[in-house]
């Protein structure tokens, strides 16, 4: 018995000794004790030779005549008591004050709100008459309940009532409640947790410790564990209470359980049929109890699951597939109506695989993967029907391509051993020819190319993708016999772009490839993201690395938009290429080591390893080694992926060997770099430049003639690519394969490419080198003028942006951005911008439009303004 119940129950027994008459009512909420005061003053008044007449009032029998009446009749022992409006007089009669004593009595009734109106009239009558009688009535009423208002306010005025409220536990006695129960002191957080469900009531309080004595057998106290004691003990009070009172809230917090977080008070009312108003009503009582939180139609979030697991398990799935049919005939998402029939264990037939097919749609489209596998596994178990199967299949492996490349890579080769006929197979897998299913898997790529074979390259309805597939495997596809349509196909455009990036050969016409596909900065948006990310690329392999960071940056943010991880992933990983080369290694270390969770999280394992060595190779150049050397451990070239990445990985390992003075283990891995870039039909070194690493470690193991013919091939190749970036980096690898006055010639013919390029860092650390090389051939002025050239690029090198007050925010352009700044800023147009940094009008073009859109502005004339700075306009 809790303090307050006890001090409520001594005060009315102490009242008991002042006389007649008194009419004590008790005030509280289910579970507050009420019972329990009425019980003791029962016990008190038999010891002092009162009559005791006792009645509880339930709800279901609030309609029958006189039941109050005949329940305190059938409880007591008095002699001559009748039932009716003889009642009353019986009573007063039998208490009035005479000669040989009057017969004290005690009237106590239980949860008065729920008496029948006969019985009401009666105690009432009764009640208005105790003046001079010796007679005490107790009665309780529940707060909670409101059927009694005008009798409560009548009975309250009378000069003999006394009105007691339980109040609710306290902080204190509710934690001193608790450990009783469990044997030891609770933590602050478990009493909190529980005190926010019990709000104080003693009852629930009990059950909620005699729940927590179960299952705390140790000092671990996790929240789960709490919540889940919590809800169990509403679910034996709270909830049996307002089954017994109130059976249509009871119903209704049963159908929201079922209906789940898309419940509405109307689909609700409708599963268990209820009417609106009645509905209305229903849900102030589940809020009152504590059963609904503030929002009207959402259980206690740590509570929903527990109650619903301990619904009548017929009982459920009978609502769910009523739900089921509700949702359909109401329109509502293809998710709610899946939802109801996967949980209601019924056999699917052809409309119900539709809805299961849409639902999965729809969770897609949102990047529930988890959801929309579900739902087409189930219908995949329900369904026997062949060519429904196999659309579901399909459906399921476009899923599994956005959630779990590793389980889409070995359902397609489920799928190519079905028995269908190649050129059958070949249509239905040509929208699953994705660069990241086939180069994770060799087995795959196989696949793909041989049903790229089995088509006919000529027909109009060959798919584009399936062809751009096969040449970007390096497959023998026929070219020349496709179709006019295809052949203009921005998938095919890319592909073909991406092979002539990949031989080195041809570079002004895989840019005219790149303008085909992307005329416009716009025109992005008409592209898939993938498509963005492969032309990005491209582009980062022919040198225009500003331009590939912007459209990288554009295919991330549609990717992300439409919930498309894999997407997402690889245009991060393509922009983390380009910042690498661009001379960013802080952008391209947080871009790689993004793009490899995201791989990570789609078991895209092959791709994950090759951000992996990405990251590594940006760790290694900001002098990060400990984390290059974390990253790279256990990790080797993998057989059964595209040789590409396996060059990257292998090339990473050489770097980390080389930067810790590993020679031999260097040159072991790098000699393995062009076995896997000729696999892949790689023949140049616009993809991979290995070159580097490789001429430095021949050269430091004393090999000079091997890295003086590792160098001159790796700068004829880049000559014959044209990109003066890559002709500076050869030419800069050259110079360690020379000396004196022919290293000095390579090194300062390195500066000239680069600073046409607008590689500073790479720039800057020829420039150092042409320091030293100046001052060991004792030319003075020219080590002069390196350095201070050494002097002007050092900023350049150290910071990848450049920040600006524009208004009340700061602006950062990066270096490529501040170099047409620079020109525009002198009265240059855009195409002698594009000729004096050896760009493409539309990368420039590109530039402005991103620098614009920076600063809130919409023509180089109102540059010079938004920068603060000078200019020829």
């Amino acid at each position: 018995m809790t303090s307050n119940v006890i001090i409520t129950a001594h005060d009315l027994a102490d009242r008991l000794a002042e006389g007649w008459p008194l009419l004590a009512i008790v005030r509280g909420t289910r579970g507050s004790g009420r019972s329990t005061v009425l019980s003791a003053l029962a016990a008190r008044c038999a010891t002092q030779g009162v009559a005791v007449m006792h009645a509880r009032c339930h709800a279901d029998e609030s309609d029958v005549e006189s039941g109050v009446v005949l329940q305190l009749l059938d409880d007591s022992d008095i002699g001559g008591l009748t039932t009716g409006h003889a009642f009353s007089a019986d009573v007063l009669h039998l208490t009035a004050p005479r000669d040989d004593g009057a017969t004290p009595v005690a009237i106590i009734i239980d949860d008065i709100n729920y008496a029948d109106q006969s019985s009401l009239n009666e105690l009432s009558y009764l009640a208005r008459r105790l003046d001079g009688r010796s007679i005490r009535m107790f009665v309780t009423v529940d707060e909670q309940d409101h059927r009694t208002p005008a009798l409560m306010a009548e009975l309250t005025r009378l000069p003999y009532t006394r009105v007691h409220t339980l109040a609710p536990l306290s902080a204190d006695e509710e934690a001193e409640a608790l450990a009783r129960a469990v044997g030891r002191d609770l933590a602050p957080g478990t009493v909190d947790i529980v005190r926010r469900t019990t709000r104080g009531n003693p009852q629930v309080a009990v059950m909620a410790g005699l729940e927590l004595a179960t299952r705390l057998l140790s000092a671990d106290e996790s929240p789960e564990t709490v919540h889940e004691c919590c809800a169990l003990a509403t679910w034996h009070t709270r909830l049996q209470w307002v089954e017994k009172s109130h059976p249509n809230a009871a119903n209704l917090y049963r159908a929201i359980l079922i209906l789940g977080r898309d419940a509405d008070l109307i689909g609700a009312a409708a599963l268990c049929d209820l009417r609106v108003g009645v509905a209305h009503d229903a849900q102030q009582v589940l809020v009152d109890f504590g059963l609904l939180t503030g929002d009207p139609l959402q259980p206690v979030k740590e509570h929903r699951q527990h109650h619903y697991a301990r619904l009548n398990p017929q009982r459920t799935i009978d609502m769910h597939r009523r739900a089921a049919d509700l949702a359909h005939k109401g329109g509502m998402s293809a998710r709610t109506g899946a939802s109801h029939l996967m949980h209601s264990n019924q056999k699917l037939c052809e409309d119900d695989l539709v809805l299961l097919s849409r639902a999965a749609h729809e969770a897609a489209l949102t990047g529930d993967w988890d959801t929309a596998q579900g739902t087409l596994r189930h219908a995949l178990s329900q369904c026997h029907d062949a060519p429904t199967s196999h659309r579901l299949l399909l459906d399921l492996h476009h899923v599994h391509l956005r959630s779990d490349v590793r389980a889409c890579t070995q359902s397609t080769l489920a799928l190519s051993r079905a028995g269908v006929s190649n050129e059958v197979m070949g249509r239905e897998l040509a929208s699953l020819s994705h660069l990241l299913l086939a180069a994770s898997f060799t087995p795959v790529s196989t696949v793909l190319k041989g049903l790229a074979d089995e088509l006919d390259a000529s027909a109009p309805t060959t798919p584009p993708n399936l062809v751009a597939q096969a040449h970007l495997l390096r497959h023998a596809s026929p070219w020349r016999r496709l179709a006019l349509a295809a052949r203009s196909d921005p998938a095919v455009l890319t592909a073909r772009a991406l092979l002539l990036a990949a031989s080195s050969h041809h570079r002004d016409r895989c840019r005219h490839l790149l303008q085909r596909v992307v005329p416009d900065p716009t025109s992005l948006a008409e592209r898939d993201p993938m498509l963005i990310g492969l032309v990005a690329l491209a582009a980062t392999w022919t040198e225009e690395l500003s331009v590939a960071q912007f459209w990288a940056t554009e295919g991330a943010t549609a990717a992300r938009a439409d919930h498309r991880p894999v997407e997402e992933a690889v245009n991060m990983l393509v922009r983390a290429l380009a910042a690498e080369r661009i001379g960013q290694p802080h952008a391209a270390l947080a871009d790689a080591e993004a793009a490899r969770k995201l791989f990570e999280a789609v078991h895209a394992d092959a791709f994950a390893e090759f951000a992996g060595a990405v990251y590594a190779e940006a760790c290694i150049q900001v002098g990060q080694i400990d984390r290059a050397i974390a990253t790279l451990d256990g990790l080797r070239p993998r057989a059964d992926a595209h040789p590409l990445l396996s060059a990257t990985v292998a090339h990473a390992l050489g770097r980390l060997a080389e930067a810790r003075g590993d020679a031999a283990g260097a040159l072991g891995h790098l000699l393995s770099c062009p076995r896997y870039l000729q696999a892949a039909g790689i023949a140049g070194p616009s993809a991979l430049m290995w070159h580097p690493s490789m001429v430095r470690v021949l050269a430091q193991s004393e090999r000079e003639d091997a890295a003086r013919l590792v160098a001159e091939g790796f700068l004829a190749s880049a000559r014959a690519w044209g990109a003066p970036g890559i002709i500076g980096q050869a030419l800069h690898a050259r110079a360690a394969s020379a000396s004196g006055v022919e290293r000095i010639r390579y090194l300062r013919a390195a500066e000239e490419q680069l600073a046409r390029s607008g590689l500073e860092r790479v720039r800057h650390m020829v420039l150092t080198e042409l320091v030293a090389s100046y001052a060991k051939h004792g030319d003075a002025d020219a080590e002069q003028w390196a350095l201070t050239e050494v002097e002007n690029t050092r900023a350049s090198c150290t910071a990848e942006t450049v920040e600006y007050e524009a208004g009340s925010s700061a602006v950062r352009l990066s270096r490529a951005e501040q170099r047409v700044v620079d020109l525009v800023l002198e009265g240059h147009s855009n195409a002698h911008v594009a000729a004096q940094l050896f760009l493409s009008k539309r990368t420039v073009d590109t530039h402005l439009g991103r620098i614009y859109k920076k600063l809130g502005i919409s023509s180089r004339t109102q540059l010079a303004a938004a920068l603060g700075l000078a200019s020829a306009y």
